[in-house]
C-alpha cells in the first residue's frame, strides 16, 4: 500500500509553485534582452512545443495508475476494471514489464513529434515566417531537439509518482525548472539571444 505523507504534499506544493513563478520570473528578462523578432519566435516555439507535448494524450496519467496497481501487488493490468491486489508486496516483474512497454511507447511518441518538429515546424518557421537568420534557425532547431527529449523521458515522472516516490519525482521537476531558470537568465544576461535561451 503507497502512504503519502506531509512532505510529499510540500514538495507537490512546492514544484507547481515553482511550475508557475519559473515562468513569471523569466518573462521580464524575455521581455528585455530578446528583439521584438526573437520575442515573436519564442512565442512561437511555446505554441508548437505545446501542441508536440499534448501528442501524451494523457497517457502518463494511465501509466502512473497501472504502476501503483502494481506496486501494490496487483497481480495483472486489467482492460477495465480495478486489477484483484492477490499480493502482499510489489510484484516486480509487473512493474518491470510496464516500464520497459512505457519506454517503447513514449520513444515511438518523441519519434513521432521529433518528425512533425523538423518538417512541419521547420516550415513553418523557415518559410511560412521567412525566417533567414542563421542563429534563429540554429535556436529553432536546439528548441526541436530538447522538446524532442522532453517527450521521450516525460515516462519517468509518473512512475516515480506511481510507485509512491513522490518526494524524488518533485526533486527531479524542481531541479529540472531551477536548472532552466538558471541557464535562462545566464544567457539573457549574455546577450545570447533564443541560442542561449534554447539551450
Amino acid at each position: 500500500m503507497i502512504k503519502t505523507s506531509r512532505n510529499d504534499i510540500l514538495w507537490n506544493y512546492g514544484a507547481n509553485l515553482l511550475n508557475i513563478f519559473v515562468s513569471i520570473l523569466v518573462l521580464p528578462l524575455i521581455l528585455k534582452m530578446l528583439s521584438p523578432n526573437e520575442l515573436g519566435l519564442w512565442y512561437v516555439f511555446i505554441s508548437i512545443s505545446s501542441l508536440v507535448l499534448l501528442i501524451d494524450f494523457g497517457f502518463s496519467t494511465t501509466l502512473q495508475r497501472h504502476i501503483t496497481y502494481a506496486v501494490s501487488g496487483a497481480s495483472e493490468i486489467l482492460e477495465m476494471g480495478v486489477p484483484t491486489q492477490t499480493l502482499d508486496h510489489p510484484n516486480y516483474p509487473l512493474v518491470k514489464a510496464i516500464v520497459i512497454a512505457s519506454k517503447k511507447i513514449y520513444k515511438s511518441l518523441s519519434l513521432i513529434a521529433g518528425f512533425f518538429l523538423i518538417t512541419a515546424g521547420f516550415i513553418y518557421v523557415v518559410i511560412i515566417l521567412n525566417i533567414r537568420e542563421l542563429d534563429l534557425v540554429i535556436a529553432w532547431a536546439i528548441y526541436a531537439l530538447g522538446s524532442y527529449l522532453q517527450l521521450m523521458t516525460n515516462f519517468w515522472i509518473p512512475i516515480l509518482k506511481g510507485s509512491g516516490a513522490i518526494k524524488a519525482a518533485n526533486k527531479v521537476f524542481i531541479f529540472s525548472k531551477s536548472s532552466y531558470l538558471i541557464f535562462a537568465a545566464i544567457g539573457l544576461a549574455l546577450r545570447g539571444g533564443l541560442i542561449l535561451l534554447t539551450s
